[in-house]
């Protein structure tokens, strides 16, 4: 749960720096990635995004309070999508085509992550001092979300799933 925290802080940044003008479509967004939804695991067909955080707990510093560019490196190293401190594009490619293949029913969401994170897209996401392990994860999050289809028949999730279609309108614009 502290990875969610962290995350929708750094979601915050983001969306209020893409946004700042827009005042119903930043809310949306932001709304997207309400805890109690996160928590609910609202979004039924996200298991793809799932498979990144498994090695969560190992990664994660014991001294950590929130998650810093060293935990998100270990994550990505162990998925095969960084070398050193870069995101190798060669190893991304492989890494979704897998999850492509174990899940498949995923693909769409997938594909939206593949083509909206590759080609160094990541880099574009704030916060702009943050690392490139970061700014990837963040980059798979965000698009991930928004591609889901399939939500929980609960009202935090029927609100999250309103949002979704607003926020991904205004970011596909």
């Amino acid at each position: 749960m502290v990875a969610m925290s962290f995350l929708s802080g750094l979601l915050f940044i983001v969306i209020s720096s893409v946004y700042a003008g827009d005042e119903d479509a930043m809310m949306s967004c932001l709304e997207l990635f309400n805890p109690e939804g996160i928590e609910k695991m609202c979004c039924e067909n996200f298991e793809s995004f799932e498979n990144i955080n498994k090695d969560y707990e190992e990664c994660l510093k014991e001294d950590s309070e929130e998650w810093m560019c060293e935990d998100f490196q270990c994550i990505l190293k162990k998925s095969g999508v960084m070398q050193g401190d870069t995101i190798d594009e060669d190893g991304a490619k492989k890494f979704y085509d897998t999850l492509e293949k174990d899940y498949p029913k995923e693909k769409s969401l997938i594909e939206r992550a593949r083509r909206e994170c590759l080609d160094d897209k990541y880099q574009s996401y704030p916060p702009e001092d943050s690392c490139p392990a970061v700014k990837f994860y963040i980059c798979n999050y965000i698009n991930a979300y928004l591609e889901c289809d399939s939500w929980k028949k609960l009202d935090v999730c029927t609100e999250m799933a309103e949002n979704a279609k607003k926020c991904k309108k205004t970011l596909d614009g």
